[in-house]
């Protein structure tokens, strides 16, 4: 099961070998299979808790594109391998931009684009984007999706290291999926609202957050992470984001 939850639960196990076992017994011949609710109820799981976070952030019929954009995707292809920041203030058209670029990387990459702001649900109790096993479940699953790693399935006994060392688990075995057939993939992060998730984690008393966390964590090789945020909430390189002066963009969905 270590390739499957992000720590140590024997528990997990035990129900697992139970369910085969009584699969394999007499009176389940009528209904011997295993399916995936079978798996998922025996782990205490369900499928909307593998992707508790989805990407709410509108699909725009046309996106005007920034004077920076260019600068921002030369930033993501290039060999560094630092965490890349885009700051700018509210309604200047930061999601926008990452709408435009993540459709305009996904021949080139392997693109998630992850929603802290989740129109403006990002306090919700009941979704807490911010936390490390929403995040991580959500940006792991969909890759596991895709073919390229393992899914993540959330465990109670887990805590915010254990599901930061699964979640590199899975962008590892990705990566590795990738260079197969391409000696210079990248799978790039692109986490929307970052400061509205470190906000998040302040108002319910917690340390910190997913975004933050994952600015100081060490990913694998080929996997660029940036985040979009209104404060820069942390260090990290940043390019600067302004609207050119003489261009009316009245019509764009900003973000």
């Amino acid at each position: 099961m270590t390739g499957y939850l992000p720590g140590p639960d024997q528990n997990a196990a035990d129900q697992l070998l139970l369910l085969v076992t009584k699969k394999a017994l007499p009176e389940s011949s009528r209904n011997p299979s295993i399916r995936k609710q079978d798996v998922l109820r025996a782990l205490k799981a369900d499928e909307e808790q593998l992707f508790p976070a989805p990407c709410l952030i509108e699909q725009a019929a046309e996106l005007l594109a920034r004077e920076q954009e260019d600068e921002f995707v030369d930033a993501i292809l290039s060999k560094r391998h630092d965490p890349i920041i885009i700051h700018a203030g509210g309604g200047v058209g930061k999601t926008a931009m990452a709408h435009r670029v993540s459709n305009r990387l996904q021949d080139e990459c392997e693109v998630v684009l992850n929603d802290s702001f989740g129109n403006g649900g990002y306090r919700s109790t009941i979704s807490p984007r911010h936390r490390h096993e929403v995040a991580c479940c959500q940006i792991a699953n969909e890759l596991a999706t895709k073919g390229l790693c393992h899914p993540l399935i959330p465990s109670n006994l887990a805590n915010a290291a254990d599901y930061l060392r699964a979640f590199n688990r899975c962008l590892t075995q990705a990566m590795e999926v990738l260079v197969v057939e391409n000696a210079h993939a990248k799978i790039v992060i692109i986490i929307d609202a970052a400061d509205n998730a470190q906000m998040a984690a302040q108002e319910c008393d917690e340390r910190t957050s997913f975004p933050r966390d994952l600015l100081r964590q060490s990913l694998p090789k080929g996997v660029v992470l940036v985040c979009l945020d209104l404060s820069r909430f942390d260090a990290a390189p940043l390019i600067a984001f302004t609207a050119p002066k003489e261009t009316d963009y009245g019509t764009e969905t900003d973000g």
